[in-house]
């Protein structure tokens, strides 16, 4: 599902995400470039019900999650990226709280003698991580293994963290680094992008982890990061109860990308191994690959 109408207007949006609505229903959300973010509500058959928009004259807001009663997590980026604000909206869109501000990315400006500059991640720089768990909401920035646990009414229900030495990326890290990314891009269109990153500048420290995602159980799942070079058979994740408390670690199918944890399973998409291999489309390479959605037992101690 890559482009479908939100709502019933005339403008085709791209789907951004899906998620579970109250009453057996499905939301489904997309951006335009006249009004932001659309909403619409649909039934299990896909009829569509009702389409609404956040209220916010000044910022375009992005839905992220949806609670079980039906609440909306939402977030904006600022102008520079380097901060994001996250909110709680109502099912109308109207807003029910604010999470605060919380830092980014972590960008440095480009200028390269035109009228025009660029931002430009950092080798090894800091993300944003906003998640649901439970009934709260995790935020923090992957440059730190602490995140902060948020009520649905705006208030610090907890801290997460785990003890972390920091690393700094040395020469080996960073050259390995350049070539995954320019291997990962080689088929973009992005040319010169191993020059640039030769000049790009370096965080202080290698992230703390990866990702952040919760199981049907409200355990919180962190995957460890993996520095360039060093990579793992198989993705390491630590778990987390309910609580807060560490319950031990859980290896992951290599190349799945989670979609959900279930009570026993989870669900996720793999590419084949022609995802390497470039294709003409519209006069430019894109990747040949093709999808595959896999379910896969959890068994739970």
């Amino acid at each position: 599902m890559t482009e479908e109408y939100i709502g019933r207007t005339e403008e085709v949006v791209r789907v951004h995400g899906l998620a579970r609505w109250p009453g057996d229903s499905i939301i489904a959300w997309g951006r335009s470039r006249e009004s932001g973010y659309g909403i619409s509500v649909h039934d299990t058959r896909g009829n569509y019900g009702r389409t609404f928009t956040f209220v916010d004259e000044e910022h375009w807001f992005a839905p992220e999650y949806v609670t079980r009663d039906g609440l909306i997590v939402a977030t904006y980026a600022s102008d520079y990226a380097d901060t994001t604000v996250v909110q709680i909206r109502d099912a109308e869109g109207g807003l029910r709280s604010s999470l605060g501000t919380h830092p980014s990315l972590e960008l440095y400006i480009v200028d390269e003698g035109t009228d025009q500059e660029m931002l430009v991640e950092k080798i090894f720089g800091r993300r944003s991580v906003v998640a649901l768990w439970g009934d709260l909401v995790v935020i923090g920035t992957t440059s730190r293994y602490e995140l902060e646990a948020f009520g649905l009414d705006g208030s610090l229900a907890r801290i997460v963290r785990r003890d972390h030495g920091p690393r700094a990326p040395g020469p080996r890290d960073i050259k390995a680094y350049i070539e995954a990314e320019v291997a990962a891009n080689a088929y973009s269109g992005r040319r010169g992008l191993g020059r640039q990153l030769q000049s790009t500048p370096v965080a202080e420290y290698v992230p703390a982890f990866a990702s952040v995602v919760s199981d049907a159980a409200d355990h919180l799942w962190i995957r460890e990061y993996e520095v360039p070079g060093e990579e793992r058979s198989a993705p390491l994740w630590t778990v987390f109860d309910p609580a807060g408390q560490v319950l031990g670690f859980v290896e992951t199918p290599a190349g799945l990308h989670i979609f959900e944890i279930g009570e026993n399973y989870i669900l996720g998409r793999t590419l084949d191994e022609l995802d390497d291999q470039p294709r003409a489309e519209r006069g430019s390479l894109a990747y040949h690959h093709v999808e595959y959605v896999q379910l896969w037992p959890l068994e739970r101690s």
